[in-house]
């Protein structure tokens, strides 16, 4: 029922031009690329992945290929995998590092995926800064990171 009710948003999205991707994330029912490629095939639909949530559950290199994807969300985290969900949680929705300055493997994910696809800067951080100014850290953070 899932993966047909996922088939009719994405027909229902497509007429308006909007196209659906599906987010794994390790404390859903969807927490993995390999579950959602799943979901997604036969489908025009894609999978987005997410670097932390990549990182915090169960995914391998391997299970890229052959995802459908449109682009990536990219950030850095904290080193080591939390034990609680409860921290996997606060983590993911306000307290990631920009790139390089974490211990995500990033390298490893962006060889792992198709050179063209984008990246899409998602960091919602636990420090207080002015949105303009966190957007300009994140923008230097991410092409020193790409540069080095």
């Amino acid at each position: 029922r899932l993966i047909a009710s996922f088939a009719r948003l994405c027909e229902l999205a497509g007429k308006y031009g909007v196209r659906a991707s599906l987010e794994p994330m390790p404390w859903v029912e969807i927490s993995t690329v390999a579950k959602a490629k799943r979901i997604v095939k036969g489908t025009n639909g894609a999978v987005l992945v997410d670097a932390i949530h990549f990182y915090r559950a169960d995914n391998s290199f391997e299970d890229l290929q052959g995802a459908p994807m449109r682009y990536v969300q990219f950030c850095d985290a904290h080193p080591g995998r939390p034990a609680d969900v409860q921290e996997i949680i606060r983590q993911a929705r306000g307290d990631r590092l920009f790139p390089g300055e974490g211990g995500l493997d990033l390298r490893g994910l962006l060889r792992a995926l198709p050179g063209d696809l984008p990246l899409s800067l998602e960091i919602p951080v636990a420090r207080k800064i002015e949105p303009f100014e966190r957007a300009k850290q994140a923008m230097v953070a991410t092409r020193r990171f790409l540069g080095e």
